[in-house]
């Protein structure tokens, strides 16, 4: 998911925002989030790139894992198709920005869904 061509494409930005990898590789509000049409860009800042590349998610690709609370702060997990052992925590109020901006292409969460027969989640 290395994004080698990151200054070819043009999005809308999110400067210090925070991801979390695996649930224990912080990147608290050092990061640069682009959502593009086709998926969300995620590159660390300059100084931090020698030993953090950018990244391309594709929203296709994305699997919703699960939404969770962490100190109060409402986060929302997803995992990549290609590699479903890493998880990658995006702040709600992030996702809820993309979303309004790009509309209704993150993923949905499963634990979310309501059942169609019974109605319930």
């Amino acid at each position: 998911y290395r994004d080698d061509m990151s200054e070819m494409t043009v999005g809308h930005t999110w400067g210090m925002q925070s991801l979390s990898l695996r649930g224990w590789c912080g990147y608290n509000n050092c990061i640069v989030i682009e959502a593009t049409e086709r998926g969300v860009k995620v590159r660390p800042w300059t100084i931090m790139r020698p030993g953090h590349p950018p990244l391309f998610l594709p929203f296709d690709e994305m699997i919703m894992a699960k939404s969770r609370t962490m100190l109060g702060v409402r986060l929302k997990q997803v995992r990549m198709q290609k590699e479903p052992g890493i998880s990658l925590d995006f702040r709600g109020t992030l996702v809820d920005g993309i979303c309004a901006r790009m509309g209704d292409v993150w993923p949905a969460d499963a634990t979310e869904e309501v059942d169609s027969e019974t109605g319930t989640a």
